[in-house]
């Protein structure tokens, strides 16, 4: 047997539950990874726009990244943490103005707020939150 295939055995299936947004009671939700960059406000447009006309629900998702090095020293970890909560506030504020500046002043967006590595933070949510049923990404051009 090959080291992966004993890693492969090793390492814990993950449970993959149903998506629930045909079910009565559920939205689909439109998830946006959003930050800074450029690309995201074309994928904020289009979700919102999908989420408007499939009566669907606007999710945005902003990942607080640990930073490298010794954060743990005289509560830099804590000052850090709590800059990428206001940076995080701040992002979304960008964005419910964009989104009215954009028409969509009905669709008020789920914020929600992670903390560690954005493409594991990405992956737990989608698992967790059987009403996502379409991640939206930017492209650049």
């Amino acid at each position: 047997m090959s080291e992966k295939s004993a890693d492969k055995k090793a390492a814990p299936s993950r449970r993959h539950q149903r998506r629930q947004i045909y079910h009565e009671g559920h939205k689909r939700k439109f998830l946006v990874v959003v930050d800074e960059t450029p690309e995201c406000e074309s994928a904020l447009a289009f979700a919102a726009s999908r989420a408007e006309r499939t009566k669907g629900q606007l999710a945005l998702l902003y990942v607080i990244e640990p930073e490298d090095g010794a954060m743990h020293w005289l509560g830099v970890e804590e000052i850090a943490r709590e800059e990428g909560l206001n940076k995080a506030k701040a992002v979304f504020r960008l964005f419910g103005r964009k989104l009215k500046a954009l028409g969509f002043e009905d669709l008020t967006p789920e914020e929600i707020v992670r903390e560690g590595s954005k493409p594991e933070e990405l992956t737990n949510l989608i698992e967790e939150d059987p009403d996502i049923g379409v991640l939206v990404l930017g492209a650049s051009k």
